[in-house]
């Protein structure tokens, strides 16, 4: 917490992530600030697969891959969100929503991504990455602090973050 005192000194803002924290981030929550040309939804889904990757071990089969992609795309779909940049201010899906359509896919490897993302719904590190974002940059100095989580899941948290980070 080295730049918690000189953040609330400045009147900066100090977001801390941990399993029981107030303050979440949904890693499917899409910007809405990228120019009419330019198809956000891809740009998060090729996100997301490196996010999916960290999440289930860092390392994903072809067939594991293509099956991510096409649960990824059906999952926005879900939720009415499609390539077309007006339906990108829906609300976005959570990782509950991927996992349902994982779990409902006929391949077996769709089957063995829904069990490693579980741990992040039902299991140990519940409550941390499927929640609606309630987070907003609105400060110019923004502290995003990881120290409060167990170390498995500093290397998520931070994925997130700079993706979140990044597209705003």
């Amino acid at each position: 917490r080295e730049y918690e005192k000189l953040c609330t000194t400045i009147g900066g803002e100090y977001i801390s992530f941990s399993q029981d924290g107030a303050q979440k981030l949904n890693p499917f929550e899409l910007s809405g600030i990228y120019d009419k040309d330019e198809d956000e939804l891809r740009f998060k889904i090729l996100s997301l697969h490196g996010l999916i990757r960290i999440m289930v071990g860092g390392k994903l089969t072809p067939v594991e891959s293509a099956i991510l992609d096409r649960a990824l795309i059906l999952t926005y779909k879900e939720k009415g969100i499609t390539p077309d940049p007006a339906t990108q201010k829906n609300e976005p899906p959570l990782l509950e929503d991927l996992y349902k359509i994982l779990r409902a896919m006929a391949e077996d490897e769709a089957h063995i991504l829904a069990q490693k993302l579980e741990k992040f719904l039902r299991g140990s590190a519940a409550g941390i990455f499927d929640q609606k974002s309630n987070v907003e940059i609105q400060n110019t100095f923004t502290v995003f602090s990881i120290r409060d989580l167990v170390d498995d899941l500093r290397p998520i948290a931070m994925y997130m973050m700079l993706d979140y980070i990044w597209t705003r």
